[in-house]
């Protein structure tokens, strides 16, 4: 089982090795796991608003513009992002969404744990 918050990118061509910053990365986990909104920039990224995205983007974030937008596509779920209407039915955990989410990632780091 795979961990669906997976922040190993160095080995992953198709995010030309990029490096989140631990900001970013705790904005997505606290969104996604307890349904916190994040910041401007990453709001914009997960509703697709590449525009606002990159108004709100720090020099990090725009160096990886590229990778954050193929990671939210890749490894997010399709119900927490593409609009501002899924950002918010995703932090009102509508239809429990959010909660099994962070059950599915629960389970996935106790097997991965045990596997190790």
């Amino acid at each position: 089982m795979k961990n669906p918050i997976d922040w190993n990118l160095h080995n992953d061509a198709r995010y030309a090795w990029a490096e989140f910053s631990e900001d970013f990365k705790g904005s997505m986990e606290r969104y996604l796991l307890d349904g916190l909104r994040p910041g401007g920039f990453a709001e914009a990224m997960l509703a697709h608003d590449l525009e606002r995205a990159l108004f709100n983007a720090d020099i990090h974030n725009r160096q990886v513009f590229w990778a954050i937008a193929m990671w939210i596509r890749d490894r997010l779920p399709s119900n927490c992002q593409g609009s501002y209407a899924a950002i918010e039915a995703w932090s009102e955990d509508q239809d429990g969404m959010r909660t099994a989410f962070r059950e599915h990632c629960e389970k996935a780091r106790v097997w991965l744990t045990l596997v190790k």
